[in-house]
């Protein structure tokens, strides 16, 4: 079941970003004006920790992306006949936003775009079930290491993420693909983290350009994030 709530403070966060809005006028007051293009911003983002995801839709002019814009009624979003709500806040504007228990959200999805005139536009788009393979032991020695997933194939892109409790540790922060299911850490790697807590994430993310009608056009991102704990030792 979709539903609406308030939204977690690292989801607000999340939307800020994907916005960019750093503006001091109310973007809530901006409608789109005539003859510009269109900007849709679509994110889709599911954590295992909270086993929930949230689906966050602004619209920007094409002359001003710092700006999200209002779109009058009829316009709403709505997935698989289900409406998002409309929201927003003195950082990111107006918004439209749903969540969904992460269970329930495996799989193939219709996303449904209507605008200010009615005219609606449809826009499949599949969110994977992605797991690990195998658990990861509380205790890992230095060597090089394998992370097994489950729903991936190899031209996926992941985002790995590797970081100790050492204020100044440099940690791992690169995108990569899985080879053969899964994602590897080097040894050599490793000499950028310090021994003991390692805090690891594993997050899929996906970016697809939508080619909507004019004037709307836009990217849907999808991202689904993995967290475990385990100590580092020689």
């Amino acid at each position: 079941m979709f539903t609406s709530k308030s939204l977690p403070f690292r989801v607000l966060i999340a939307l800020i970003a994907m916005t960019l809005a750093s503006c001091k006028d109310d973007p809530g007051q901006q409608s789109p004006q005539k003859d510009y293009s269109i900007i849709m911003d679509v994110q889709f983002y599911g954590y295992e920790g909270t086993q929930e995801v949230t689906g966050l839709v602004s619209f920007h002019s094409l002359g001003n992306t710092y700006k999200s814009i209002f779109l009058p009624h009829p316009a709403r979003i709505e997935i698989d006949g289900m409406p998002f709500t409309l929201d927003s806040s003195s950082h990111s504007g107006v918004y439209f936003h749903m969540t969904s228990p992460l269970e329930e959200f495996w799989g193939e999805h219709i996303l449904l775009i209507t605008d200010e005139k009615g005219k609606q536009y449809q826009w499949p788009f599949h969110f994977p079930e992605v797991r690990l393979k195998t658990e990861i032991p509380a205790e890992l020695t230095r060597s090089d290491l394998q992370f097994q997933l489950e729903g991936l194939s190899d031209s996926d892109r992941v985002r790995v993420f590797l970081e100790d409790t050492a204020f100044r540790s440099v940690g791992i922060n690169r995108l990569d693909s899985p080879r053969n299911g899964a994602i590897h850490v080097s040894r050599a790697e490793l000499e950028d983290l310090n021994n003991g807590p390692i805090q690891l994430e594993l997050s899929r993310e996906v970016s697809t350009r939508m080619q909507l009608y004019k004037p709307f056009h836009g990217s849907l991102g999808i991202s689904y994030g993995i967290d475990r704990r385990f100590i580092l030792k020689d």
